[in-house]
């Protein structure tokens, strides 16, 4: 917390070489890890993401309990979205 503001950062998981080349070589809006207007900077001032959108935060795609289901499910709702 920075001045009573919360932060919402997960910049710090993707390195800048590593970003750098995924941005690259990304032919979609979402993947690899990262988005395409990811950021891998983060000021200390304000929230920032390589890997979540706020927009997405409504999202649900529900309980699982094998991963392998949830990406059949997200890989059809991909599809209807602009993921």
């Amino acid at each position: 917390m920075i001045d009573d503001k919360w932060l919402r950062v997960d910049s710090y998981i993707v390195d800048s070489a590593l970003l750098a080349g995924a941005k690259q070589r990304l032919n979609a809006a979402i993947g690899m890890g990262i988005r395409k207007d990811a950021s891998g900077v983060w000021s200390g001032m304000e929230d920032s993401f390589s890997q979540f959108h706020p927009d997405y935060k409504s999202m649900d795609f529900g309980v699982f309990e094998d991963v392998s289901d949830f990406y059949k499910h997200a890989s059809k709702a991909s599809k209807s979205t602009e993921l």
